[in-house]
């Protein structure tokens, strides 16, 4: 079962979300406090591990951003009936890092 803290930040992306194109200004202030400084964050994370030879060097920062990013908005705004479970994150990440990770 998913955390309540997890619903309460689904259920205010979703409603953001929703007025996204009727609201711009609250999308825009969203984008900039919410999903910006999380997505520089990620992108940080990401080319730490290049750096350190953990992720191949020859995809896009910001693909391998959406690729840990993008089930857990379709779990959150398309698919809102669907559970939010605790080790949701820890499966995206092994899953994409399989992906990510050099040929041995």
């Amino acid at each position: 079962m998913g955390r309540p803290r997890s619903e309460a930040v689904a259920t205010l992306l979703r409603y953001v979300h929703a007025r996204m194109k009727s609201h711009p200004r609250l999308w825009s202030t969203y984008h900039a406090l919410v999903i910006e400084p999380r997505r520089r964050k990620s992108v940080e994370v990401l080319r730490r591990g290049r750096r350190t030879g953990e992720i191949r060097t020859d995809l896009d920062l910001d693909l391998m951003h959406d690729l840990f990013v993008g089930p857990m908005l379709v779990r959150t705004v398309v698919r809102p009936e669907g559970d939010l479970p605790e080790e949701l994150a820890a499966q995206i990440v092994d899953v994409v890092l399989a992906g990510l990770r050099p040929a041995q």
